[in-house]
């Protein structure tokens, strides 16, 4: 089984959005029926309103009752949202308690498909790590905005790569990624559908960093 014996890295996602302006507002309303507890959530999720839906959720979760959440009003989640979501749906699941949700606007269903393929590439970015490097990143986050893909891995450095002074280090993984950028750029295009015009990395090894940076094909553009 591939890579079984080896530590899960902890992945996050998120996504920037640059049309978005004002301050963000979440009205969250809620209702009972029988047993279930319906929220209705109208305005947008993300760091500044997670806490109130949490704090939602939370009371709900431990009167044990079947949770309900109506998405149709949302008009804006972000990273912050998206793994509360997740990970409440997986408290309930773990507790036997039913947990639904009603989907949002077509924008929002298409943010949630986005984290999934998100996930999809780091997990096979690290593993590719994993195999060259014999030891992969402790932690890893990626950023997808417009025509620009960011993926931070830290830790990981090998003892070898620690008893390194810093520039020996940043070679010898520039060196890495340039073996491995083919690879690299062939799971970015396979899992969002998109070629990568350019892959750059940054090496931070005093700080445990390595960086990559796709640039990708805009999305009106064909061929």
């Amino acid at each position: 089984m591939e890579d079984e014996q080896l530590t899960r890295p902890i992945t996050t996602s998120g996504f920037l959005d640059g049309s978005r302006l004002g301050p963000a507002a979440l009205d969250v309303q809620e209702s009972i029926v029988g047993r279930k507890r319906i929220l209705r959530l109208v305005g947008e999720i993300d760091l500044a309103t997670a806490s109130k839906l949490e704090a939602a959720i939370e009371r709900i979760a431990a009167s044990r009752a079947e949770l309900t959440l109506d998405m149709r009003g949302v008009t804006f989640i972000d990273s912050t949202g998206l793994r509360l979501l997740t990970v409440q749906s997986r408290r309930f699941e773990q507790a036997g308690v039913d947990f639904e949700l009603i989907p949002g606007p077509p924008h929002i269903q298409r943010l949630f498909a986005q984290e999934a393929l998100l996930k999809q590439i780091v997990k096979r970015i690290v593993v590719v790590h994993k195999h060259v490097l014999s030891k992969g990143p402790e932690k890893t986050r990626s950023y997808l905005a417009d025509t620009v893909l960011t993926v931070v891995h830290e830790g990981g450095f090998t003892p070898a790569e620690q008893a390194l002074s810093e520039d020996q280090a940043v070679r010898l993984r520039m060196t890495v990624h340039r073996t491995i950028e083919p690879e690299l750029r062939a799971i970015v295009e396979d899992l969002l559908g998109r070629p990568v015009r350019a892959c750059q990395c940054a090496i931070d090894s005093a700080l445990g960093l390595h960086v990559e940076t796709y640039l990708l094909q805009p999305l009106d553009i064909r061929g």
